[in-house]
C-alpha cells in the first residue's frame, strides 16, 4: 500500500516479509530512491494462538527497529490489535484541536452558534476520526462520549 512517502508491506511470513523488502529497496535504489534505515521500523502482530517465528526484519544486514505500537495515517497500530492506545490517541487529539481554538471557543464576545460550528467542523472530527473503524464496545463508547462531554464543557482533561 501505498500513501505518499509511505510503504507498508504486510506478510505472514518474516522470510518472504524479507525478501519483498529486499525487492523494494533494489527497485527504489535502480530508480535513484532510497529506503531511509533510521526511519523504517516494523510491527510484528500476533492475532493468533500459534507461535510466532524469530526471524529478524533486515534492509542488508542491518536489523530494522520492531516496535509494539506506532501511528500510520493518523491511528495507533499495536502489536496485539488493542484498540486503547487509538482511543487514548484520539482522546489527545481532540483536546489538542480544542487547545488551539480556546480564544475563540472560550470568547464570552463569539456568538454560541459560531462556537458550535467550530468545534463540529474542527474539534470533533479530530476526536473522531477513523473511530468508525473500531470494534464497538460499551466501554470505550463511554470513554469516548465522557471525553467529548469533557471537551465541550472545557474541563481539564488530567
Amino acid at each position: 500500500m501505498l500513501y505518499a512517502d509511505d510503504i507498508v508491506l504486510i506478510d505472514k511470513c518474516a522470510n518472504k516479509l524479507n525478501a519483498n523488502l529486499q525487492l523494494w529497496r533494489r527497485a527504489l535504489e535502480d530508480n535513484g530512491l532510497r529506503i531511509s534505515r533510521s526511519k523504517t521500523e516494523y510491527l510484528k502482530c500476533s492475532f493468533s494462538e500459534q507461535p510466532l517465528s524469530s526471524t529478524d526484519i533486515v534492509i542488508e544486514g542491518q536489523p530494522v527497529p520492531k516496535l509494539n505500537q506506532f501511528k500510520y495515517l493518523g491511528f495507533m497500530l499495536t502489536a496485539d490489535a488493542n484498540i486503547d492506545a487509538d482511543v487514548t490517541h484520539k482522546n489527545n487529539a481532540g483536546w489538542l484541536r480544542w487547545r488551539t481554538l480556546t480564544g475563540v471557543l472560550c470568547d464570552d464576545q463569539m456568538p454560541i452558534r459560531l462556537k458550535g460550528r467550530i468545534y463540529k467542523t474542527a474539534v470533533r472530527p479530530s476526536l473522531m476520526y477513523g473511530s468508525e473503524c473500531w470494534a464497538t464496545n460499551k466501554k470505550y463508547e463511554q470513554k469516548m462520549h465522557t471525553n467529548e462531554m469533557k471537551i465541550e464543557t472545557g474541563q481539564s482533561s488530567k
